[in-house]
């Protein structure tokens, strides 16, 4: 069984001095470094897949993946409760254990490498920090899913 915060949000991303391409590295710069001050430690920003960007996160006793990227620009149409022009990009961000090993080597003993209570902890303390830092809007978070209006609320759940 997969564990997975996603969310979707708009915000205006700062741009990056290292990196333009893809979008995103300063957004994640910023989650990084954040996270750094409340408890988490970070691995390296990576590149991830040619469209997001990628990096770890552990407390000693979890270790996490958080992956970033831009899923629409901003000026987009986009159908809400009504349609409306996208402010800000839109940005689709999913948290899951960085190991999650598969039937057979589980069989074997091989855990992942965090539960769910250790994701959602750092799905809230990477809201509180695109809430308090970056002023996000339009959140929607869905625990082992894609989010969507129907089925997600504005912030991670247990």
């Amino acid at each position: 069984m997969s564990i997975s915060q996603n969310a979707r949000f708009e915000v205006e991303a700062p741009a990056d001095a290292e990196f333009s391409n893809p979008p995103g590295a300063g957004l994640a710069r910023v989650l990084f470094q954040e996270l750094r001050g409340t408890g988490w430690s970070t691995g390296d920003l990576k590149n991830w897949r040619d469209c997001g960007w990628a990096f770890t996160v552990s407390d000693n006793k979890a270790y996490l993946l958080i992956a970033l990227a831009r899923s629409r620009k901003k000026g987009e149409s986009v159908l809400r409760k009504v349609e409306c022009t996208l402010r800000h990009d839109e940005w689709m961000l999913q948290i899951v254990p960085q190991r999650s090993p598969g039937l057979i080597t589980r069989l074997f003993g091989s855990k992942r490498s965090a539960d769910r209570p250790d994701v959602f902890r750092l799905a809230s303390s990477v809201r509180e920090i695109l809430k308090s830092k970056l002023n996000y809007e339009h959140p929607l978070w869905r625990r082992n899913g894609y989010p969507t209006e129907s089925i997600s609320s504005n912030e991670p759940e247990m």
